[in-house]
């Protein structure tokens, strides 16, 4: 990346975090982090990330909720959880969201994903 793109990472699993961050870090990105749903709308808010992953199962305030809430933001938002897309399609409201399934999706294929996306 030729200028440092920032990521919001929404995850309440702090080992997963951690290696996220690692991951995201040293492909270039400038890193913000949230542990539940409350401080990822707050970070969002005043950070104004480039692009978020959003977990869907957070403590606080739920990711379907923090979606709604960041829909109207100018960052693209990548789902990222175990939960059936499905499902998340249907609790949101909107098919065809940009969504990955935690167990069927490496770190590796995660970051290059985000990196198409921020690279458009």
């Amino acid at each position: 990346m030729d200028d440092k793109k920032t990521i919001l990472l929404i995850e309440d699993d702090q080992m997963l975090l951690r290696l996220l961050v690692k991951s995201f870090k040293n492909v270039g990105f400038i890193v913000l982090t949230a542990d539940n749903g409350k401080d990822g709308i707050e970070v969002a808010s005043k950070k104004q990330p480039d692009i978020i992953v959003l977990d869907i199962i957070l403590p606080q305030v739920d990711g379907v909720t923090v979606y709604k809430a960041l829909q109207a933001a100018k960052a693209p938002i990548v789902v990222w959880t175990n939960l059936a897309q499905k499902e998340v399609e249907a609790a949101i409201g909107e098919p065809g969201i940009d969504y990955l399934a935690k167990a069927e999706c490496s770190l590796e294929r995660l970051v290059t994903h985000i990196q198409e996306i921020v690279e458009k």
